[in-house]
């Protein structure tokens, strides 16, 4: 019943939303003091976090400049923030460290809780994509020991979700779904309907590391309906990266491809070129594995063509590693 009602009221959301971005432009245009404009920039990279990541950076990036000239550090650390997540939406980890580790420094110089919350969970998840866990896992416990002593913090749900990930990368199944749980419960109480979506996305990405595709998309498939209406490309995309993974493991073949072409493009449209290449490494992945050479190869070209492009090390040598195995299979006719 209550998704029947976010859904139902999906539409007004995003009108909502559309006519927010459209105020905050028209205000920007405005001759305002630089304090203010900061404060708009601040929201438009807030509003385009998960719809345009390259928009939310620019605006944030606007917002740290403009903020530093009026003094508002309030607003630069938010800004700092935010840059560091676009940096992460990005695949680009390392870029987002100096942001998130100034935003905290500021967050703790005005001892504003709320802000060292969330600068403690990003700064995590920026761990988590460099796969350095245990700084991860700490900065997630002291997140949480903050929420549970401060009743200013009032989306406590959001760490659990980003320990769940954690556990995750730990291929720890049995404790990421406990701690997934929780943070379900919590975006229940909290009404936080968007946050309980990150739950389902995260639940199924977990179901489907356990071998359970039927769990995984029971989870995914509210989540990225609900991504999907409200514009959130970035995790839409995410959640088709999952299921294309979650059919491969039931061969199913024709589903396979269709969510991970979704992914792969979606990926590409908002500038995740990391994902994007992941994403094909995945189909290569699967057909390597189902003796689909043919489409094998031409995925690996791909692949090559994009990880060069990119600089993308790690999926360049998984292309060389493969199409080292074809050949060994095959023999030496050029991939």
């Amino acid at each position: 019943m209550r998704l029947l009602i976010v859904f139902l009221l999906l539409p007004v959301f995003i009108q909502a939303q559309k006519d927010s971005i459209r105020y905050f432009l028209n205000q920007l245009k405005k001759k305002l003091p630089d304090s203010i404009q900061a404060y708009y920039s601040l929201k438009l990279s807030d509003q385009y976090r998960d719809i345009n990541p390259a928009q939310s950076l620019c605006y944030g990036k606007s917002a740290i400049e403009l903020s530093s000239k009026s003094n508002v550090k309030q607003i630069l650390c938010a800004s700092q923030r935010n840059v560091a997540s676009a940096f992460l939406n990005l695949g680009k980890a390392d870029s987002s460290f100096q942001y998130v580790t100034q935003s905290l420094a500021i967050a703790k110089e005005l001892q504003n809780p709320p802000l060292i919350y969330n600068a403690l969970c990003t700064l995590g998840n920026v761990y988590l994509e460099k796969n350095q866990l245990p700084q991860a896992k700490k900065l997630f416990d002291e997140a949480i020991d903050l929420a549970n002593t401060d009743s200013s913090i009032l989306t406590k749900s959001r760490v659990y979700i980003n320990l769940g990930y954690y556990y995750y990368k730990n291929l720890d199944i049995k404790k990421g779904i406990e701690i997934l749980k929780q943070a379900e419960s919590l975006a229940k109480k909290e009404n936080d309907q968007s946050t309980l979506m990150d739950v389902y996305s995260c639940l199924g990405h977990v179901y489907t590391l356990a071998n359970k595709p039927d769990s995984a998309r029971n989870y995914f498939f509210p989540a990225l309906e609900f991504y999907h209406k409200t514009n959130k490309l970035r995790k839409e995309a995410l959640i088709n990266l999952g299921l294309g993974i979650a059919y491969r493991r039931i061969y199913n073949e024709l589903k396979m491809e269709q969510f991970l072409n979704n992914a792969y493009e979606q990926f590409i449209s908002i500038g995740d070129n990391v994902s994007a290449v992941n994403t094909l490494v995945q189909k290569a992945l699967a057909y390597f594995s189902s003796f689909q050479l043919d489409k094998c190869s031409q995925t690996l070209n791909l692949m090559e063509s994009e990880s060069l492009k990119f600089n993308l090390k790690n999926p360049l040598a998984i292309t060389y590693l493969c199409k080292a195995a074809i050949s060994s299979i095959v023999g030496d006719t050029e991939c």
